[in-house]
């Protein structure tokens, strides 16, 4: 699969408020001439809801780094990252959340149900 991903725009903003990126996007609207099938941002929920309502036909997909950031992120804040480090079973379990992104929607949760069974006693 040729897959290409390119960016398309960078941005210094004064916030992250939804408004900024609306008018952010408005535009870029105004400047482009393809129209590409998706977008993909970090997780951001006000540029999410921005580009909704500037490009509503457009399908919006989240960044795998930022996704496998905010799984660290959170392995960190729960004060797993010793566990992470020095037990297999559980890295293995760790990794596998970002794995989720590449399951179809109507089975993430069944698949999550299984990374869980697979983990160690730890992660409960």
């Amino acid at each position: 699969i040729r897959v290409k991903n390119l960016p398309l725009v960078y941005s210094l903003l004064p916030n992250k408020n939804q408004e900024t990126y609306e008018e952010l996007f408005t535009i870029v609207k105004q400047h482009i001439e393809r129209k590409p099938k998706y977008l993909t941002i970090d997780f951001e929920k006000a540029a999410e809801n921005a580009f909704g309502v500037i490009y509503p036909q457009w399908d919006i997909l989240g960044c795998f780094f930022h996704f496998k950031q905010c799984i660290w992120r959170n392995i960190c804040e729960l004060h797993l990252k010793k566990e992470f480090l020095e037990n297999d079973i559980s890295r293995r379990s760790m990794k596998n959340l970002a794995a989720l992104a590449f399951i179809p929607p109507q089975n993430v949760i069944e698949e999550f149900v299984r990374i869980k069974e697979n983990a160690s006693d730890v992660l409960d």
